[in-house]
């Protein structure tokens, strides 16, 4: 719950507030937790077989591919982006 809150309010903080004035606390409350997690994480690899290690890195992998897709178009059409930004800036009406 506590990592929740944490996450939480730091998201809310800098995606929402114009200032994002309370990120830094955030921040610095959330570096002890992560740390935490990475070497949790860390360690229960390190206890792991090559099979299963194998299996998890590719579901991860298949995962992060899934999530990407959305900013592919995004990547692609920037280009289109900018001469239609640009045209608009030229004759706005």
């Amino acid at each position: 719950v506590f990592g929740i809150y944490l996450l939480g309010g730091f998201f809310c903080h800098t995606l929402w507030e114009a200032h994002s004035q309370y990120a830094l606390p955030y921040a610095f409350l959330l570096t002890p937790y992560s740390t935490a997690g990475i070497m949790e994480t860390v360690n229960s690899l390190n206890g792991m077989d090559k099979k299963k290690l194998i299996k998890y890195a590719l579901i991860t992998a298949a995962i992060c591919i899934i999530l990407s897709l959305p900013q592919a178009a995004t990547v692609l059409t920037l280009n289109r982006d900018n001469v239609r930004f640009a045209q608009y800036i030229l004759n706005p009406y």
